[in-house]
């Protein structure tokens, strides 16, 4: 039986693509699956009203809306649609308030998608918020998933802590009532046991064949002037990125520079960040470039702070698929490919071993090490490990 899937995502589309855009992309070119639809996070209406400038100033907002206004689907590729809701009432934080916007979300849903369609289809939910939807009989659906990849009771900073337990109250709703639980990370998988039997780690992944193949592409062209090897870093700037290390290893290499790929986020990023003439800032890149960059890079750096992240990264899947090797800070959630990669559990440790392996010619055993993990660990294998899941629960 074919398997539709409707995934209610807490990103945008035109995000940098990262877990919840990579499943359903991957559930999508799946033979043995239906049609899939990515459900954006809501627009809020109010909002075009009062800052129209900044809600229409480019190509992608503008697009969002249309759909939005216009309630109308669009096809991404075949069996994949994007579609974005809209949220009438504004202070959709008050939990009541949320639940009346989604209530008409979902009136506009039933006459977007056929019932018949429903009847086979798997709900996929992030947001706890989105909890709600399961109280909804409309939706018929065959079984629903809560992709657990965040812990919601300490990602939202800007919530008072009477907001942040009731946050919590509702995640763990979400777990004890959804059929099955997939998380992101061990420490969650063990907190979800605890509501639900129906918990699997389903660790992040990479596009294998994307960045196999993209790797040893030509130069992109802001890297052409940067004094090789190049140490690199990819992902989000905030608190959490140990800008001493990176200044540390800035310091010892005897030559060669460090390219730092990802959007400075302001709002949660305190540290100064050092202006260092072999440190280059790139900016944020698309998912598709990414491997062009990452595959001329000598060494893929881990920087995270141990004491304030205990969550487990995505890039190190990136790097190996580029067949680099990767040095990481002292992540618990990385040790179980300690194999693959090098955790060192002090900064000057991690410093020396950066600036080892960037004198080191990388040994082809070593690549193909990295080339092959990457392999057995992508989005492809992940998503039928996933439609198996699925599978074996439903003819239990």
């Amino acid at each position: 039986m074919e398997y539709n899937f409707i995934c209610f995502s807490i990103s945008l589309w035109e995000k940098r693509q990262d877990r919840k855009h990579r499943f359903m992309l991957s559930l999508a070119s799946r033979n043995d699956t239906g049609k899939v639809f990515y459900i954006e996070p809501p627009l809020n209406l109010i909002r075009l009203f009062l800052f129209p400038f900044k809600e229409l100033n480019t190509k992608e907002k503008r697009q969002r809306w249309l759909r939005a206004l216009t309630f109308r689907k669009q096809k991404i590729k075949d069996d994949f649609y994007l579609l974005t809701p809209l949220f009438l009432f504004p202070l959709w934080r008050y939990y009541p308030i949320y639940i009346l916007n989604r209530v008409i979300n979902i009136f506009i849903l039933k006459f977007q998608l056929s019932k018949s369609l429903l009847k086979k289809s798997v709900l996929w939910l992030y947001h706890p918020y989105d909890y709600c939807l399961l109280n909804f009989k409309f939706f018929n659906h065959l079984i629903s998933c809560f992709d657990w990849a965040e812990d919601w009771s300490k990602f939202f900073v800007e919530f008072s802590e009477s907001r942040l337990e009731f946050v919590d109250k509702l995640q763990k709703q979400m777990i004890s009532k959804v059929e099955i639980v997939f998380t992101a990370w061990n420490m969650l998988k063990q907190k979800a046991k605890k509501f639900n039997s129906e918990t699997y780690f389903i660790p992040n992944a990479t596009d294998t064949e994307k960045f196999i193949s993209k790797s040893d592409s030509k130069v992109p062209e802001d890297m052409k002037n940067i004094q090789k090897p190049v140490i690199g870093y990819v992902g989000s700037i905030k608190d959490r990125v140990d800008f001493e290390i990176i200044t540390k290893i800035a310091g010892k290499l005897n030559k060669g520079s460090i390219a730092i790929i990802g959007n400075i986020q302001k709002t949660n990023f305190n540290t100064n960040i050092p202006d260092i003439n072999n440190i280059h800032y790139l900016g944020a890149k698309s998912y598709n470039t990414l491997p062009k960059y990452i595959g001329h890079f000598k060494v893929g750096l881990i920087p995270y702070k141990p004491e304030i992240t205990d969550v487990e990264p995505t890039k190190q899947y990136d790097y190996l698929a580029c067949g680099i090797p990767v040095v990481s800070t002292n992540l618990g959630e990385l040790y179980r490919m300690e194999e693959y990669i090098y955790i060192e559990k002090s900064q000057n440790d991690f410093v020396d071993k950066v600036v080892q392996l960037s004198d080191k010619k990388i040994s082809q055993y070593e690549k193909n090490k990295y080339l092959q993990f990457a392999k057995n660990n992508s989005w492809t294998v992940r998503t039928q490990r996933i439609m198996k899941l699925i599978d074996d629960y439903l003819n239990q």
